[in-house]
C-alpha cells in the first residue's frame, strides 16, 4: 500500500512538472500588424485540444471576412452577431455592410467632438452597442450595396483616412471652429474620397428602399440586445459605464455581474445556441494566431487562481484592456475542460490552419474577455435578478441620465437608455412615457404612439401620457380632421386627470385659436367655456372668449368675459386693448380711451392699442365738434 502511494506522489510530480514545461515562456518571430518583423514573447501550445470546428456545434453564421488594416473589429463582430441572429430566427442569410456602420460611426464621433470642444475620445475603436445605436438611426444596407472601397482596391486601409479625419479635428480644436454643419461636411468630405458615400437608397428584389426600410425589412429586434460586465469597482447587480475608451460616449448600460456569473452565461448561451459578441485583450502570450489558439499559460497565472480578483488586477494595471472584439460561436467540453470555437475578423485568425476562426479555452474568458453582448432571451433569468435587486436610488439616478441626453440632443442615445430603463422596470409608466417622448421627437410617430398607449395601459391616469399621445397623433395627422379631433380627445383626457396639467391645458387652448383660424367660433366659444371649468381661475381663456364675442358683434357676452378677465389679470395689455375695443363698440370713446392707455403703459410697443387709440381720440372729438365732420371751405 504504502508503495502505490509512493508511485502516486511520483506520477503527481511528473504530470506537475509536465504542465509546467508545456506552459514555458518561450520567444518565436512575428510580423506585426504593420507588416514589420518582430519577436514576440508566446509558448508552445502542444496541449491536447478539439481541433474539428464540427465538434463545437457552431451555431449559424456567416463566413468570416477580415478587417484588414482598420481598428473596426466592433463592427465586424457585431454585424456577425447580428448575422447569425437572423438565421437563427428563421430570416434571411445576408452580409451586412460593415462600412456602412464606419462611416456613420465616424460622423458621430465627429459630431460628439464639436459638440464637447474637442473633450471626446476620436479612434478607429467603439463597441458593439454602437453598431445597434447607428443602425436605429440611419438603418443598414448589404455588403454589395456599400462595400467601401474606392475605386481599385480590393481590400481595406484606414490609416490615411484616419490619419486625415484626426489632423483635421485637432486643426479644429486649435482653432476654435466649432460650426457643427461646417466640421461635420468636412469629415464626410474626408470618408467620401476614402470609401464611397454611402447609399441614400438600395434595390431589394423589385422595391427601392432607403437603409431605414430596409432595417425594417430584416425585421432585426434591436431592442433586444444587452452588454455584461464584470468589475469589481462597481456594485454587481447594478448598470455601470463599461469603462474603457473605446466606450466614447460613455454609455452606462452595461450590466455588472460577478465574474461567476459572467462566465457560467456566456457558457449557458452558447449551448441554448446564442452566439455572443465578446471583447476583451487579445495581445497576450497566451493567443498566437499561427495555431488558432488563446490560452491563459500557467507562467501568465496558474488556473486555480484565476478569479475575480485577479482578474481586476489585470484590469487595473492595465495588462488587460479592451482591444479586440471577436463573435463567439460554439462550445466544446473537452477532457474536463471548456473551449469556445471563435470568428474572428483580425488578420492573425488567417495565419494559421483555420482561416477566420480562433480556439479559445475557457480560461481564456475568464482572465482576459471584458465585456459580452447577447439576446435578452437568452439571459431572462439574469435580467430578473437584476430586477429584483434593483435599489429606488440608483434606478432614480440612472434614469435621470436620460434627461440629459435629451438636452444635450442625443436622442438616438437618450431612446437607447429608455428601452434599457425599461428592461429594469418593465411596468414603470414613467419609463414607457420618456421612451415614447423620444420617439416621437425622432420622428418615430407610430413608434411613439404605439408606446403611449401601452404607458397609459400601465398608468391610465398619467396625464402626461394623454397629453403625449395628443401631440403625437397632432404630428402624424396635420390637418386631418378625424386625427385634430382624437388628439383634442386625449387633450381633454390629460386634464380630466390633472387639470394643472400645463402641456394639455395649452394645446387644447391653441385649439381654440385653430377654431378661430378656421370661422368656427361657435365650437371656440364652447371649447373655452368647457376648458373655464378645469381652470376658472385664469384669465387668458375669458380674453379670448371676449374677443370672439367681440368680433361676432355679441357685445353683452364679450363686455361679461373681459370684465372677468380683468378681475382675474389686471397686468394683461391685450386684456385691456380688448376692453376698450368693446368700449368703442359701445360708442362709449372716452372710456376706451383709458383702456388703451393702460394696454400701452403695460406693453408700449401693443401696435392695435396704438391703432385703436387713435380712432379713440378721433372718435371723442368728432362727438365734441359734430360739425367738422363738413367742414365749410
Amino acid at each position: 500500500m504504502r508503495k502505490i502511494c509512493v508511485m502516486s506522489a511520483i506520477l503527481f510530480m511528473l504530470s506537475s512538472v509536465y504542465a509546467k514545461d508545456k506552459d514555458i515562456a518561450i520567444y518565436k518571430p512575428h510580423t506585426t500588424f504593420s507588416g514589420e518583423q518582430d519577436t514576440i514573447l508566446t509558448t508552445r501550445f502542444d496541449m491536447d485540444h478539439p481541433r474539428d470546428m464540427s465538434d463545437y456545434r457552431p451555431v449559424n453564421h456567416t463566413a468570416p471576412i477580415r478587417q484588414d488594416t482598420t481598428g473596426t473589429c466592433w463592427c465586424y463582430s457585431g454585424l456577425s452577431l447580428l448575422e447569425s441572429e437572423l438565421l437563427r430566427m428563421g430570416k434571411e442569410k445576408v452580409r451586412l455592410s460593415r462600412m456602412y456602420i464606419v462611416y456613420r460611426e465616424y460622423v458621430e464621433k465627429a459630431r460628439h467632438f464639436v459638440r464637447t470642444k474637442g473633450e471626446a475620445y476620436f479612434a478607429q475603436g467603439s463597441q458593439h452597442g454602437q453598431v445597434i445605436l447607428r443602425m436605429k438611426q440611419y438603418g443598414i444596407v448589404r455588403e454589395s450595396d456599400y462595400p467601401g472601397l474606392a475605386a481599385g482596391q480590393t481590400a481595406h486601409n484606414h490609416r490615411e483616412m484616419y490619419k486625415e479625419m484626426k489632423s483635421y479635428l485637432e486643426y479644429v480644436e486649435e482653432n476654435e471652429i466649432w460650426n457643427e454643419q461646417q466640421v461635420l461636411a468636412n469629415i464626410k468630405m474626408i470618408l467620401n474620397r476614402y470609401l464611397g458615400a454611402p447609399p441614400q437608397m438600395i434595390q431589394v428584389a423589385n422595391t427601392q428602399m432607403t437603409p431605414l426600410q430596409y432595417l425594417k425589412h430584416l425585421d432585426i429586434p434591436l431592442n433586444d440586445y444587452v452588454s455584461f460586465i464584470s468589475f469589481k469597482k462597481f456594485p454587481f447587480w447594478t448598470l455601470h459605464e463599461y469603462p474603457v475608451p473605446d466606450n466614447w460616449w460613455h454609455s452606462p448600460h452595461y450590466y455588472n455581474i460577478p465574474l461567476e456569473a459572467f462566465y457560467s452565461t456566456i457558457k449557458k448561451v452558447i449551448q441554448k445556441g446564442y452566439s455572443v459578441a465578446i471583447a476583451g485583450d487579445v495581445s497576450e502570450p497566451g493567443k498566437y494566431g499561427e495555431k488558432d489558439i488563446a490560452i491563459v499559460p500557467s507562467f501568465d497565472i496558474p488556473a486555480s487562481h484565476i478569479n475575480q480578483d485577479s482578474r481586476e488586477f489585470r484590469f487595473y494595471n492595465k495588462s488587460s484592456t479592451d482591444d479586440h472584439g471577436v463573435h463567439l460561436i460554439g462550445y466544446k467540453k473537452h477532457k474536463g475542460e471548456d473551449w469556445y470555437l471563435i470568428k474572428d475578423s483580425a488578420g492573425s485568425a488567417w495565419r494559421g490552419e483555420f482561416p477566420g476562426y480562433h480556439f479559445f479555452h475557457g480560461d481564456y474568458l475568464k482572465l482576459k474577455i471584458l465585456a459580452f453582448m447577447v439576446h435578452r432571451d437568452a439571459v431572462a433569468d439574469l435580467l430578473e435578478t437584476f430586477r429584483t435587486n434593483l435599489s429606488e436610488e440608483f434606478f432614480n439616478t440612472t434614469f435621470d441620465r436620460g434627461a440629459y441626453l435629451f438636452s444635450q440632443n442625443q436622442l438616438v442615445e437618450a431612446d437607447q437608455h429608455y428601452v434599457e430603463m425599461s428592461r429594469l422596470r418593465p411596468r414603470d409608466a414613467g419609463v414607457f412615457n420618456n421612451l415614447g417622448y423620444v420617439k416621437m421627437e425622432r420622428g418615430k410617430l407610430d413608434q411613439a404612439i404605439d408606446i403611449f398607449h401601452q404607458t397609459i395601459a400601465l398608468d391610465s391616469s398619467y396625464a402626461f401620457a394623454y397629453n403625449n399621445l395628443g401631440e403625437a397623433i397632432l404630428k402624424k395627422n396635420p390637418g386631418d380632421s378625424a386625427g385634430l379631433d382624437l388628439a383634442l380627445d386625449y387633450f381633454w383626457k390629460a386634464l380630466e386627470q390633472d387639470s394643472l396639467a400645463e402641456k394639455a391645458f395649452k394645446n387644447v387652448f391653441d385649439f381654440g385659436v385653430y377654431k378661430v383660424q378656421q370661422g368656427k367660433t361657435d365650437e371656440a366659444i364652447e371649447l373655452y367655456d368647457k376648458l373655464s371649468a378645469f381652470r376658472p381661475e385664469n384669465a387668458d381663456i375669458y380674453n379670448n372668449m371676449g374677443y370672439i364675442h367681440l368680433m361676432e358683434n355679441n357685445l353683452e357676452q364679450a363686455e361679461e368675459n373681459l370684465t372677468k378677465a380683468i378681475e382675474l389679470d389686471g397686468e394683461n395689455a391685450n386684456t385691456h386693448s380688448n376692453y376698450g375695443q368693446y368700449l368703442l363698440k359701445a360708442d362709449k370713446p372716452e372710456e376706451a380711451i383709458g383702456e388703451f392707455e393702460e394696454a400701452l403703459r403695460l406693453n408700449p410697443n401693443l401696435l392695435q392699442a396704438k391703432q385703436l387709440l387713435q380712432e379713440a381720440e378721433k372718435k371723442v372729438l368728432e362727438q365734441q365738434n359734430p360739425d367738422n365732420d363738413n367742414p365749410k371751405r
